[in-house]
């Protein structure tokens, strides 16, 4: 009675501080620079009568479907958007999780598919401030959702089969995510999950054939996209590992699946063959940030994700309770939190710290880990199992949300040494709150209805005057520079983006020098530019923006 007792506190406390993080992560952060990105392209244009679905976002169809759908539902702008938006988000990911469990609570005991469901929609919810809302981001949501579908219902196969076409169709590369779900179903189910992956393969081919006949210049896109990216190279792998390294320092909680997963592999038997699915799962999650080196965090935020799952799934029902799972969480907690606490300076200049604090982390759990396999401890024995089994589980709950608690610290930003390693969640709150403030100057010089053509990243978000062009952020034009250039400006979206600046529908161009470098592009988007607006005496020049009037 007493330990019932206990259990019951101990699982409304769990569920107290989940909900309490959960709502500070709502209220706090804001949306990082990219979904700003994505919203200022489909406001802008849509003010001029352009819908989502016809214009660039350098994002598929799915993916700026999503955005649009999550921000019809968000009244309002900057803060008041950017909250709301994050709470349907959030939202999105509580509802992947409860259908998890469903699934899981009639293949697995009702704790151990609890504190997996409960660990999965924590990852979601708390994910870091450069994952969050991301195209990755909500495909992992989806794919968490598929997996309890396909394994918890009769027909769930086809639903489940129809969620995993759309994260294909989320951003191309998330194929590798839904591959990775596709695996754990099997492992789960083998003739569910064979029926999920025959019917995932006819949603997405029916899902992009739809894309296409709906929008056409998506096929163009699709094929121009490649292009912006610099492809594999050899010599960027040293940056590849550190951005590795920072995905560590930023989700922790991927420490303590591969200690997880080492114990796995070491227990040999079935529990080796967990350990293989883990590590296929997460090999796949991380290959599409190893094939594109852009050292884009987001394209891991499946991972964190995954590792909690799987910290959660696989350890929950190992015969040894782990300690070495909650300690390498803890030490990572510690140390990432400390990471953050560093200058971002010095963090720029030693990020071989992070290698250092890591590999304690992951030393400390894995001896942890391997002197109790190596006793052969019993988790309990007789009566007393329930009771032990029980503390185990909580034990293992803890050790996979505490290290994803790093991203409540003020001083963690969206990397440890990589881009965007100076923002904070407190610095885009600020960034949301002063938005009226600056957009309000810029309209004093020029009203804010008038059409202009972009050449910045962030000034359709911020600015918000309404622009003809397709192509509200210039990407074309600013990449197609370096050994890239040839092949970007013989695209055919290079040149429709190009010939916006001919359009006499724009009466100014608002242009981004820190992000688009008038001295560097090529010379005959710099002669568009220089023909068609008067950039010498700027309407406005403030914010890191210049708004020039059409000649």
């Amino acid at each position: 009675m007493r330990s019932s007792r206990i259990r019951r506190l101990t699982h409304l406390a769990v569920a107290a501080a989940v909900g309490l993080v959960t709502i500070v992560q709502i209220l706090r952060p804001a949306v990082n620079q990219d979904v700003r990105y994505v919203l200022g392209a489909l406001a802008t244009t849509g003010a001029a009568g352009q819908s989502w679905i016809e214009v660039w976002a350098h994002r598929p169809l799915v993916a700026r479907g999503t955005i649009a759908l999550f921000d019809a539902l968000s009244p309002g702008e900057f803060l008041v958007e950017e909250t709301l938006l994050r709470a349907w988000s959030v939202a999105l990911a509580a509802g992947a999780a409860v259908v998890l469990w469903r699934g899981l609570v009639r293949r697995v005991d009702r704790a151990a598919a609890g504190w997996s469901a409960l660990a999965v929609g924590a990852a979601l919810a708390w994910a870091p401030g450069w994952d969050f809302a991301e195209p990755e981001w909500y495909a992992a949501a989806l794919a968490v959702a598929a997996i309890g579908l396909a394994v918890g219902w009769r027909r769930g196969p086809i639903g489940a089969g129809v969620l995993l076409g759309l994260v294909v169709a989320m951003k191309y590369t998330t194929v590798t995510t839904a591959l990775a779900a596709l695996l754990i179903v099997l492992a789960l189910d083998r003739s569910r999950g064979l029926a999920t992956a025959l019917v995932t393969a006819a949603s997405t081919v029916i899902v992009l054939a739809g894309a296409v006949l709906v929008s056409p210049h998506e096929w163009q896109w699709l094929r121009d996209m490649p292009l912006l990216n610099p492809g594999f190279r050899f010599t960027a792998v040293p940056q590849v590992i550190e951005g590795m390294v920072n995905s560590l320092v930023v989700s922790p909680i991927t420490i303590v699946a591969l200690v997880a997963i080492v114990g796995l592999l070491l227990r040999g038997g079935q529990g080796a063959r967990l350990g293989l699915l883990a590590v296929a799962i997460l090999a796949l999650l991380v290959a599409p940030f190893m094939i594109q080196q852009q050292n884009f965090l987001y394209h891991l935020s499946a991972l964190p994700v995954a590792a909690a799952g799987l910290v959660a799934a696989l350890a929950a029902r190992s015969p040894v309770l782990p300690i070495g799972l909650p300690l390498a969480g803890l030490l990572g907690l510690v140390g990432g939190v400390g990471l953050f606490a560093l200058g971002p300076r010095t963090r720029d200049q030693n990020w071989w710290i992070a290698d250092i604090v890591i590999a304690v982390a992951l030393a400390a759990g894995l001896i942890a880990l391997l002197i109790q396999l190596r006793r052969g401890m019993p988790a309990a024995q007789g009566a007393e199992r329930p009771a032990r089994r029980s503390r185990g589980l909580t034990l293992i709950a803890l050790a996979c949300l505490a290290p994803l608690v790093v991203t409540l610290s003020p001083r963690t930003a969206y990397s440890f040494s990589l881009a965007h390693n100076r923002v904070t969640a407190g610095d885009n709150h600020a960034q949301a709150e002063a938005g009226p403030d600056r957009r309000a100057r810029a309209h004093a010089a020029l009203p804010g209805n008038t059409p202009v053509v972009y050449l910045s990243f962030s000034a359709p978000y911020w600015l918000g005057y309404p622009t003809p062009c397709r192509y509200a952020s210039p990407t074309f034009l600013q990449r197609a520079v370096g050994a890239r250039a040839e092949a970007v400006a013989q695209s055919p979206s290079f040149s429709e983006n190009l010939a916006c600046l001919d359009d006499q529908a724009a009466r100014a161009v608002v242009v981004e020098p820190g992000w688009f470098d008038v001295d560097r592009v090529r010379p005959e988007v710099r002669s568009a530019l220089e023909r068609n607006f008067d950039c010498a005496d700027p309407a406005y020049a403030d914010d890191g923006w210049l708004i020039c009037r059409r000649r």
